[in-house]
Parts: C-alpha cells; sequence; structure tokens
C-alpha cells in the first residue's frame, strides 16, 4: 500500500466517523425541533427553523439539516416562534421569537447551549429531559415577555419592545 492509499483509507475512516456525529446531530435536533412544537402545542406554521443570521422574515423553508451550520465544533440553527396577536389585526400582527441552539454530541448525550437562556446536556434516550428542556424554553421566552412589559410601562426606561 502506497502512503497515498494509507492516507486516503485514514481519511475514508475519519470521514465515516464525521458524517455519523452528523447524521445522528441532525436527527437529534429535527426530534428537538417536532417535540418543542407538540409540546407546546403550536400551529404548523408558527415554528419553523432558519440557519443563524438569516432574517427571521425569510420565507424560505429550511429543513433541519439545511440550516445548520458547523462552527467551533458544534452545529449551529435558529427556531423561529411566532406568536400571533389575533384575527383582523393589520398592525403588530405577530411577534418572531429568535431561539438560538447550538448542539454538540458529547459522552453522555448532546450538549445544548440555547443562546444566554441555558446550557444543558440532553440524553436523547430520555424524554423526561426534552420536556424539561421545552419547558425551560417557554419560561424564558415568558420570562423575557413580561420584562419587555415592564420596560415599556416604566417611562424613564429604554424601550426594546420586541411585539
Amino acid at each position: 500500500m502506497s502512503l497515498y492509499e494509507e492516507l486516503h483509507a485514514a481519511y475514508l475512516t475519519t470521514r465515516a466517523s464525521v458524517d455519523e456525529i452528523r447524521d445522528q446531530t441532525w436527527e437529534f435536533a429535527g426530534r428537538m425541533v417536532v417535540g418543542l412544537a407538540a409540546h407546546i402545542e403550536c400551529p404548523d406554521d408558527s415554528i419553523r427553523v432558519v440557519p443563524p443570521g438569516v432574517d427571521h422574515a425569510s420565507v424560505n423553508h429550511y429543513s433541519v439539516g439545511a440550516a445548520m451550520t458547523f462552527r467551533d465544533g458544534a452545529w449551529d440553527f435558529d427556531v423561529i416562534l411566532t406568536l400571533k396577536r389575533g384575527e383582523g389585526r393589520t398592525r403588530f400582527e405577530a411577534c418572531d421569537f429568535r431561539i438560538p441552539f447550538r448542539i454538540k454530541r458529547g459522552e453522555d448525550g448532546f450538549d445544548i447551549d440555547i443562546g444566554k437562556m441555558l446550557e444543558k446536556t440532553i440524553d436523547p434516550t430520555q424524554q423526561e429531559d426534552f420536556d424539561q428542556l421545552f419547558d425551560e424554553i417557554v419560561n424564558s421566552i415568558r420570562d423575557d415577555l413580561e420584562k419587555q412589559v415592564d420596560k415599556y410601562l416604566t417611562p424613564d426606561v429604554p424601550r426594546r419592545i420586541g411585539f
């Protein structure tokens, strides 16, 4: 076997391992997004995924795998959760929440970093881990909404209202 053939064989082995990790991460992320939508019982058109940095108003539809980008040893993608104000409204009709996910396969499951909200490890075989994660995401959004109202109603506080 030539040195080139040895390098080629080593590359193929490494590539197969990297592809397996990628596929497992994509499958886990897809399960997580579908699980979040089911957990909060939102309409299908109220949750979607986009690559990091893509405008949340983008009309493009991405699969989880297509939305994920690999950076610094982890996979990044954003979930956009749209909360609609109600029928008949024409102004400020909806509010989009961007939830930035960063996922890396670890020894005990998947390490997840969600923006400034939380960091945790999820065992993909434990539904309780997913449910706890989803509840923490919902609570963070709820807390953020309450803080925004407080800022809006306080006259001397700069307003950064998201709705």
